[in-house]
């Protein structure tokens, strides 16, 4: 006796697409949660080729905390960039809905306060141009 369960929908109506140029992934193309993300990817890729960035991971994990120390969850973020004079950054891509919510904002805050040295920058859809 087994279950059926339903095919889960895409969150928010994304759907993951194999749209970047294989950048980021040892020259294979990777698969990305929205077309626009991926062409960031392409970009990041030809900032590393310029030499205006050392090197980028994408789908990286922190781990956040309270202030009281206790784990409180984890935040993915796009992009984990480490710039040409060695300090690193990530990026987060948002499109003009997803960086008003109120679970991203939070998110952002907690990400802030655990890793102050890190700069956190969220990219718009208009900010992508190759």
């Amino acid at each position: 006796m087994g279950y059926n369960f339903p095919v889960k929908k895409a969150r928010y109506g994304a759907h993951r697409r194999q749209t970047c140029r294989g950048g980021c992934s040892a020259g294979k193309p990777r698969w990305h949660d929205s077309i626009e993300e991926a062409k960031y990817c392409d970009k990041l890729a030809l900032l590393l080729k310029a030499g205006e960035i050392r090197s980028y991971k994408p789908q990286v994990v922190y781990h956040l905390q309270d202030r009281q120390g206790k784990p409180c969850g984890y935040m993915r973020v796009d992009f984990e960039v480490v710039r040409a004079d060695g300090r690193t950054c990530i990026h987060e891509y948002k499109g003009k809905l997803f960086g008003t919510l109120m679970e991203y904002r939070t998110k952002k805050a907690l990400f802030s306060f655990c890793y102050p040295k890190i700069e956190h920058i969220t990219v718009q859809k208009n900010q992508i141009i190759l």
